[in-house]
């Protein structure tokens, strides 16, 4: 298992799959998701650059870009309070997208176009991610009895530790196998270990139980069970 897991453990980040709930390829195993992070930089950065113009034409250091929240069609807003708008006047190049007590918001062509460019770089991006996913999950498909076999595997250890801790407890005792015709099972003194764990120190009472003939195997084997279902 250890290369293919391996595998699985470098082809995405785990941290951010734990955090935002969907696999994010790791820088340089997905072109695609490369790409488009590439291009959303880039648009960020022009965008920055369009928002320090104005900032600086309009002699107002506060002017800062605002994306409502749950509308992703229109993000990067350039947002201007009133009082910098009354004394400087409203730009011929300003087109109004919205506004709220004391600011409004703008577009220019620029940024209009910047926007529209990262929209495309991030609905790029969104694809990649899904079709990473897509990928990483059949392939994870295609070893299905790989990871069947190493599931079993576990689960049988785990069941066979969990016996040998128990077998080591007090009172307990080894079986004594005897080569005889039939089959039997004889039990001297016998507690459930579950029950016994389950009454948290108070005393089991224990059982003899016997299945099969140990006798009458000895005696005639034609009286001797073949099988016995424990």
């Amino acid at each position: 298992l250890s290369e293919l897991l391996e595998h699985f453990r470098n082809a995405f980040d785990w941290a951010k799959a734990q955090k935002e709930g969907r696999v994010v390829p790791k820088p340089g195993t997905d072109d695609a998701h490369d790409a488009g992070l590439e291009a959303m930089k880039a648009a960020e950065a022009s965008l920055e650059d369009e928002r320090k113009k104005w900032a600086a034409e309009l002699g107002d250091r506060t002017i800062e870009f605002w994306t409502p929240q749950g509308n992703t069609s229109e993000p990067y807003q350039l947002c201007v309070s009133e009082a910098t708008l009354g004394r400087t006047g409203v730009p011929e190049e300003f087109e109004m997208v919205s506004q709220k007590k004391g600011f409004k918001r703008f577009y220019t062509q620029e940024i209009k176009e910047i926007k529209d460019q990262y929209n495309e770089a991030k609905a790029q991006t969104e694809e990649a991610l899904k079709q990473a996913a897509n990928r990483l999950f059949a392939r994870f498909s295609t070893h299905f009895p790989l990871w069947k076999r190493a599931v079993s595997a576990a689960a049988e250890l785990d069941c066979l530790i969990a016996l040998a801790k128990v077998s080591a407890g007090p009172g307990m005792c080894r079986p004594r196998l005897v080569d005889q015709p039939g089959p039997f099972l004889k039990i001297s003194g016998g507690v459930n270990p579950c029950v016994a764990h389950s009454l948290a120190g108070r005393d089991a009472i224990p059982n003899d139980i016997t299945i099969g003939s140990e006798a009458g195997a000895a005696a005639d084997e034609a009286e001797a069970p073949k099988m016995l279902l424990v």
